[in-house]
């Protein structure tokens, strides 16, 4: 394990954003070759192979450092975007089995709330996790 990883409240937290440069990377890559003249396919080609490439070997070091077995989320990377409304961006490796055991409480809670008021909204300001969002999504009628 790299000198980079340092846990805290059962996370490992990350020195360089590898989870983040691993989202980042092929959206910054699909724009350069939107920026690409369509005269240079091969420019345009050339720009995807590099980013795939960068991202799958970004993607394989996360793996190999990947701790199995250990509680709570790992690779978590937290970046404060806009601190005066309390906008970050944060990501961690372990998430879908927090949503695995959200999903049934919060479909416990959809299901009451159309029984009983039907026309009320949820918003979900605690756990925007687009899983939950899909899942109520999926089983509810609006």
């Amino acid at each position: 394990m790299t000198g980079a990883l340092a846990a805290a409240g059962g996370e490992v937290h990350v020195g360089f954003p590898l989870l983040t440069a691993i989202v980042i990377l092929p959206a910054a890559a699909a724009a350069l070759v939107v920026a690409v003249p369509r005269s240079r396919p091969d420019v345009a080609k050339l720009v995807g192979l590099i980013a795939s490439v960068a991202t799958a070997v970004l993607t394989f070091a996360l793996a190999v450092q990947f701790q199995g077995g250990q509680a709570g989320y790992q690779f978590v990377t937290s970046h404060v975007w806009i601190r005066d409304f309390g906008i970050s961006w944060t990501l961690g490796v372990g998430g879908i089995f927090r949503g695995l055991r959200t999903i049934p409480v919060l479909l416990d809670l959809l299901r009451d709330m159309e029984e009983v008021c039907p026309n009320a909204l949820l918003l979900n300001y605690v756990n925007p996790m687009s899983i939950l969002c899909l899942a109520a999504e999926r089983a509810t009628n609006g």
